[in-house]
């Protein structure tokens, strides 16, 4: 211990040394005179302030110590204050020997309290002030202005809630704003409210007054549609609709429609555009009524209109009447005809059957006509009902008039035509009876007739003889004739008849051989059955109902109607009148020839089936066709010796074809004016092809240049005929001096065909210009 004194004692005498030296002197005599006595410090007393105090030392005292100097006496503050600035500081005192700022262990100190208590203040606020935006203008804090006591300490928290209601605004802002005193704990609110407007009001689309027509027992159903836009840029999405109605507009309100009410009179809001449709609970009698619409959007803005809304009888009458009749007259007798002698009932929703009135036209008194020596035979007439709103109907009739040998200026009139209406001229047709007859052939119109005769009731008009061109099957027809026979397809209506090309009752592979005989060599110039002619039929289901088809009406049962159909026996894809524009289809073909080797493939992967035809342009050579490298026998290429043009006519059952090989191919051209492909749909195509030569083939002619550029191109050689096609077969306009040619045609692909010596080279010629 005494070692340790000295030594704590001899250091702090060192660190003094510097700055003081009299006190060594006075350190030494305690040393040796063996006391542990420490110097001294002594705290101010202890006090009380307030928080607005200042914590300066003339106010709160100094410390002081005997032994050093007032330098050497420091102070650290340790706050025991709450968020108000309240409670205790508590001040240590205490003496800093070695001048590091810092309390250490062997240091003496001493502490003093100052009690800090609170100064009372009354606070004062100044609330924000309720505030109209517009909905384009930016929307401001506002914060409020608080004035309070040097110790308070005041939060603020803000809850912001947006509502929409279709009021005054387009919505409102309520800022709930709470003030807290922490050191009083003393609590304030206040809601500031902010509204946002627009004027823009919505605008309703249908203020046009309406009529509504009534139905059966003269009564209808009472349904409205309207829609409103809004072009506001603040309002919500929704729009609030009112409908009133005020039946027969009496001043009375009937039904009352809005998003206000319940069940099946409530409607929902809708978008800006959406439609509203009401209809009432009950039928509605003729009559005016009135109906109020109102739209209100979601900034309170509303648009409102009143419209008139009739409700008429606009139902025409429904016509019961026999539409045709006969009737005999004398000559010296003028028949009378009434539109009434045709109504069988007819009947209207509003007016009774004894106010509907008749005629010939729309003009409602006519009601008259004759028939006299001058116009005997079919009377072909309008007949009009009126019912008493003026509503009208009209239905055709027919009349014959037949004088039975009284009259001599009558006439019988008919068409020949295809099911597509096409006229069918020199059809020889028949007015008989009694064993008599008269003869009549149909016109490029396709008319027959019989003018200045009289009219008997037992007249029959009937197909006398047919000695017209059948039109020729292509491959269309083919396939769809196979596709019916292997049961891949059906027939429909006059395809029936079209089917059976030799017209023996039955549909099988002899027609289907026939009608490929056909397509190759042509039909028959004079066949009696390459038609059938016959009255009175629209629709066939069946193969047997061929059978009751007849080629002759009595005049009696003609019903007014003396047209008669022909469909041509082969012509399977037309017969129906649906003719499709093969020639504006076309299918592209690459040919590769190869000294007398020739590859033909298709650039389409839809070619389903093929009819080609290849000319011989020699006696010598005999091709041979490859296909899957199976040679195709005599049944499957066709030669038509009248013509030395072979025929390939294939379809394929998996609609798909591959590559065609033709050997000894030297004598040979290819003529795609006379070809053509068929799709998977039955669809026809017309070919187009690129011809290309790969190995020598001597005196071959070309043109040059290839791509041109322009309108003009040079021939290689001297050759025969030039010609020049489209990618669809048509030709195109060309002038050939010599070797130069010019031709009329704007950029894409063309094929120019060069004949010489019997044989035609194709070549494919591309305008870039």
């Amino acid at each position: 211990m005494f070692r340790k004194t000295i030594f704590v004692h001899q250091n702090i005498s060192i660190q003094m040394k510097k700055v003081f030296p009299h006190f060594i002197f006075s350190l030494i005599i305690m040393v040796f005179s063996g006391q542990q006595t420490f110097a001294s410090i002594f705290c101010p007393p202890d006090k009380t302030i307030y928080c607005d105090d200042g914590l300066n030392n003339s106010q709160l005292g100094q410390a002081t110590s005997p032994a050093y100097h007032p330098s050497f006496i420091k102070y650290k503050d340790s706050y025991q204050l709450n968020q108000c600035n309240i409670g205790k500081i508590i001040r240590t005192w205490y003496i800093d020997v070695n001048g590091n700022n810092t309390i250490d262990a062997t240091e003496e100190r001493c502490n003093q309290t100052i009690t800090v208590l609170y100064r009372p203040f009354t606070t004062t606020i100044e609330w924000p002030e309720n505030r109209t935006f517009d909905c384009v203008e930016a929307i401001e804090y506002e914060s409020p202005v608080v004035t309070s006591g040097p110790c308070d300490v005041i939060g603020i928290n803000v809850d912001t809630t947006v509502f929409r209601t279709p009021s005054d605004a387009c919505y409102k802002i309520f800022r709930k704003i709470g003030l807290v005193n922490w050191c009083t704990n003393e609590h304030w609110e206040h809601t500031q409210i902010i509204k946002v407007i627009e004027k823009t009001a919505p605008v309703i689309l249908d203020c046009k007054a309406k009529v509504i027509g009534v139905d059966a027992g003269c009564k209808g159903t009472f349904t409205l549609e309207n829609s409103a836009i809004d072009t506001s840029i603040c309002s919500g999405p929704n729009l609030y609709w009112t409908v009133t109605i005020d039946l027969w507009g009496n001043g009375d309100t009937d039904y009352t429609y809005g998003h206000l009410q319940a069940g099946q009179f409530y409607l929902a809001p809708t978008k800006s555009g959406e439609n509203i449709k009401i209809t009432l609970p009950e039928l509605v009698g003729k009559g005016t009524h009135k109906v109020y619409y109102s739209v209100k959007d979601e900034c309170g803005n509303f648009k409102a209109c009143q419209i008139q809304v009739v409700t008429k009888d606009l139902k025409p009458p429904t016509p019961y009447f026999i539409t045709y009749l006969t009737s005999a007259f004398v000559a010296k007798d003028t028949l009378k005809v009434t539109p009434q002698l045709f109504d069988k009932g007819s009947f209207d929703n509003c007016s009774p059957q004894k106010k509907l009135r008749f005629a010939f036209s729309p003009d409602v008194t006519d009601t008259l006509r004759y028939v006299t020596c001058e116009n005997v035979g079919f009377q072909f007439y309008e007949i009009y009902v009126f019912d008493e709103a003026g509503n009208s109907e009209v239905v055709e009739v027919f009349l014959l008039a037949y004088d039975n040998g009284t009259c001599t200026a009558g006439r019988i009139a008919g068409h020949v035509k295809t099911a597509g209406g096409e006229p069918i001229k020199n059809v020889e047709m028949a007015l008989s009876r009694n064993n008599e007859s008269m003869k009549s052939m149909s016109s490029v119109e396709g008319v027959f007739d019989w003018s200045q005769i009289s009219i008997y009731s037992d007249y029959k008009i009937g197909v006398s003889n047919v000695s017209i061109a059948q039109t020729r099957p292509d491959l269309s027809d083919l396939k769809i004739l196979q596709d019916y026979i292997i049961g891949a397809g059906n027939l429909k209506n006059y395809q029936w008849i079209a089917a059976d090309a030799n017209a023996d009752g039955k549909i099988n592979i002899a027609d289907l051989t026939l009608v490929k005989k056909w397509m190759v060599q042509g039909v028959p110039e004079a066949n009696p059955k390459g038609w059938h002619i016959f009255h009175g039929r629209d629709s066939i289901y069946h193969l047997t109902e061929i059978q009751s088809l007849t080629s002759q009406v009595d005049i009696l049962n003609s019903q007014g109607q003396l047209d008669f159909t022909a469909v041509s026996r082969g012509d399977v894809s037309n017969a129906n009148g649906d003719e499709d524009a093969n020639s504006q289809i076309v299918s592209s073909a690459d040919i590769v020839m190869e000294n007398d080797h020739w590859t033909m493939e298709w650039n389409s992967d839809h070619v389903a089936g093929y009819h080609l035809v290849f000319k011989a342009n020699d006696d010598q050579t005999v091709p041979q066709f490859f296909i899957d490298d199976r040679q195709l026998t005599n049944s499957e290429v066709i030669f038509d010796a009248s013509t030395k043009k072979y025929h390939i006519v294939r379809i394929a059952e998996d609609a798909s074809l591959s590559k065609l090989v033709i050997k000894n191919a030297k004598g040979l051209s290819f003529e795609p004016q006379n070809s053509l492909t068929i799709d998977s749909e039955n669809v026809a195509h017309s070919i187009s092809t690129d011809q290309r030569i790969t190995s020598a083939v001597a005196d071959v002619p070309s043109i040059f240049p290839n791509p041109l550029m322009g309108n003009e191109f040079t021939l290689t050689q001297d050759v025969e005929r030039v010609a020049v096609y489209d990618s669809q077969g048509r030709p195109i306009l060309l002038k050939r001096a010599n070797f130069q040619c010019q031709i009329d045609a704007t950029p894409g692909i063309y094929y120019v065909h060069l004949s010489k010596d019997q044989n035609v080279t194709v070549q494919k010629l591309i305008i870039i210009r």
